[in-house]
């Protein structure tokens, strides 16, 4: 679903009226489903990868933050960080090259897929266990709380790259419906989407 289409016009529009006609307590819950939704469609294995990333990084920065033993702090932090490092490498740049993997018969790894926004969240959630780790933020509310930071689905695909933390302030702290924001809102979507088209066309 491309940002200048139609059907995410629709999208959007479907999830801003849900997200003011329901309770606040929900809305969190509500905008993550449709995060992953909207993810989905891109494929089901891009957002199983982006879930795994969430949870590891989540719990092991959870642990690093609160371990009273240096060892384990470090411990917790170099789990969280590498294996989300090894998922970033594996599906971003082992594709490049064009090596069997273990000699398995019609598999190599130019078919390994780059999911689509994976450097966009992967620079998030690498930056989110580093700041835990320098004890820089309290952990997130909640894992909850912190999946949506990730997935958020305005700027999973195309940025910009945020803090997850500041990105769960901004989600956390519910606001009532306000016209005046709508519109400001709308004018700031309709001029992107000209200065995407006068770029589209200077192209050609």
């Amino acid at each position: 679903m491309n940002f200048a289409s139609i059907q995410y016009l629709f999208f959007l529009i479907i999830c801003v009226i849900i997200y003011y006609t329901i309770s606040k307590n929900s809305r969190n819950l509500f905008l993550l489903l449709a995060s992953y939704f909207f993810y989905s469609l891109f494929g089901f294995g891009f957002t199983l990868l982006m879930l795994i990333t969430t949870l590891i990084t989540y719990y092991c920065s959870y642990y690093s933050y609160h371990a009273t033993a240096t060892k384990k702090r470090k411990q917790f932090f170099a789990i969280g960080l590498i294996l989300d490092l090894l998922i970033f490498i594996l599906f971003k740049y082992i594709h490049i090259i064009d090596i069997d993997i273990m000699n398995w018969p019609n598999w190599s790894a130019q078919k390994l897929l780059v999911p689509i926004g994976i450097s966009f969240y992967t620079f998030k959630t690498v930056g989110y266990c580093i700041d835990l780790y320098k004890r820089k933020y309290e952990p997130d509310s909640s894992i909850l709380s912190y999946a949506l930071s990730v997935s958020f689905f305005p700027q999973l695909i195309a940025g910009p790259i945020e803090k997850s933390i500041s990105i769960s302030k901004q989600l956390n702290n519910t606001t009532t419906f306000n016209s005046s924001n709508v519109m400001y809102g709308t004018k700031l979507i309709l001029w992107g989407l000209f200065k995407k088209l006068l770029s589209l066309i200077a192209l050609h």
